[in-house]
């Protein structure tokens, strides 16, 4: 497993800690991949673009952000419901890694966005939760808080069990894209407005079959798309030779570059008024 460390987490004691329990490094810069830990109060300080750069990255396969205690009071990030509250109430579970911290734990979250695993501690026996993860759909990453507080000393001896638990997030993300450069950098096919209206098209429909899009472009209750500015034919049969679609929607390298693009906001949300 590649872990990172967020450079202001790096640079602090309870940085030192975890690169020495988890072999973790520091990053000036996002990885292309892996698992990056942040400390959640540093998160929540950003500025609402910064933090919106940080869940976009998380949200390609093959990564995982993870923020870890301590935080502030309140919301986390705009796009979810997520508030992180004082714990109020004593905390049991039934899971042995867990129980090592539950009495260093401060913090619970409230929200109903994204999704715990029980199988691996994540709810208290109140029903309380201590961590959650948010995963748009099936071809991307994660974006995920825990209350626990990793950097405890009480691991000192538990690397396995840590990383094993670690685990249990990461692998949620799927596989990493092993191709760094996006097709709209290849020499041979750039792609243009008509492209990504597609691609938006293909994400919010959940489907790359023509004859399905033209239905839905023609038939929609609310114009949300201008069906006859684009060109489907052509910019189907392109995004298929470039492996950014098949029939079913938008491929994981499709998602990806969707996600790196100006045009991924539009698209959450013209699935979202679908839906």
């Amino acid at each position: 497993m590649n872990v990172f460390l967020h450079n202001q987490l790096a640079a602090h004691r309870r940085g030192r800690f975890l690169s020495t329990l988890l072999e973790a490094k520091s990053n000036e810069e996002m990885p292309h991949a892996g698992l990056c830990l942040m400390i959640g109060k540093n998160f929540q300080e950003l500025d609402s673009d910064k933090k919106t750069g940080l869940f976009q990255w998380s949200q390609s396969p093959g990564r995982t952000l993870l923020l870890l205690p301590p935080y502030n009071q309140g919301g986390v990030l705009e796009e979810l419901d997520w508030v992180c509250s004082f714990k109020e109430k004593n905390t049991e579970t039934e899971d042995d890694f867990v129980g090592l911290l539950k009495d260093e734990v401060n913090h619970e979250i409230l929200g109903e966005q994204g999704k715990y695993d029980q199988q691996y501690g994540h709810q208290w026996l109140n029903r309380s939760i201590n961590t959650r993860f948010y995963k748009a759909h099936s071809g991307t990453g994660i974006f995920a808080m825990t209350c626990l507080p990793l950097w405890s000393i009480s691991l000192l001896e538990e690397t396995e069990r840590c990383l094993s638990w670690l685990a249990g997030l990461t692998q949620q993300a799927g596989q990493p894209i092993q191709d760094n450069k996006r097709p709209e950098e290849s020499d041979t096919f750039k792609l243009n407005a008509q492209h990504y209206s597609v691609m938006v098209c293909a994400y919010a429909w959940r489907s790359g079959n023509l004859d399905k899009l033209q239905h839905y472009l023609t038939h929609q209750t609310i114009p949300i798309m201008q069906s006859d500015a684009i060109n489907l034919v052509q910019g189907i049969e392109d995004l298929l030779q470039a492996g950014l679609l098949n029939d079913e929607g938008l491929t994981q390298l499709g998602c990806e570059t969707l996600n790196g693009s100006p045009f991924w906001g539009y698209a959450e949300q013209m699935r979202e008024m679908i839906l």
